[in-house]
């Protein structure tokens, strides 16, 4: 693997060609139809260079959910890619170590927090995220706040500090999912 360069910007500060790769990453990442839930903008973007092309990017936010009753303020990561070409070289995974580092190091949180399809789950358990049990409830435009709503894809955390995340088995996102 060539040397990666790790970028952070805020959402407003992101280059316009890199935002345009967004869309034509999506469409590889995750083919087919797409779904119609309604996603909570995100703070951060973050992408990774080998030999100065952009290989993978994700989106970072903060935001308080609530677990078993109990509030936890997370570094949400969400919109992991990396497309098919330069999958296999370790690239997403340093990409997540280093938001990882970027969520307990900048934004000074014990929790970093994403979802994924059921099928990439291993991948990030390999990583050391724990899945989540139970359901999530989150808001959705249109009257569906609150609606309790099975979660088709995984929901995983990874501890950042020494903090335990509590016991239950409801998570609220407390807004739109990301």
């Amino acid at each position: 693997m060539s040397p990666l360069e790790i970028s952070h910007w805020l959402n407003a500060d992101v280059p316009p060609e890199l935002l345009a790769l967004v869309p034509v990453w999506r469409g590889l990442c995750f083919p087919g139809p797409q779904s119609a839930v309604v996603w909570a903008a995100t703070d951060w973007h973050q992408w990774v260079f080998a030999a100065g092309e952009p290989v993978s990017t994700l989106r970072l936010l903060t935001r308080t959910v609530t677990f078993g009753g109990q509030p936890v303020t997370v570094g949400g990561i969400a919109g992991v890619m990396t497309p098919p070409a330069y999958q296999g070289r370790g690239y997403a995974s340093a990409s997540l170590r280093a938001a990882t580092d970027f969520v307990r190091d900048r934004l000074g949180l014990p929790f970093a927090m994403l979802g994924c399809y059921p099928h990439m789950a291993p991948f990030y358990v390999r990583l050391g995220w724990t899945p989540l049990p139970g359901d999530a409830i989150f808001a959705q435009p249109g009257g569906l706040t609150g609606q309790r709503f099975t979660w088709n894809d995984v929901i995983l955390i990874l501890p950042l500090a020494d903090q335990p995340w509590p016991e239950g088995d409801l998570l609220d996102f407390n807004g739109l999912p990301w």
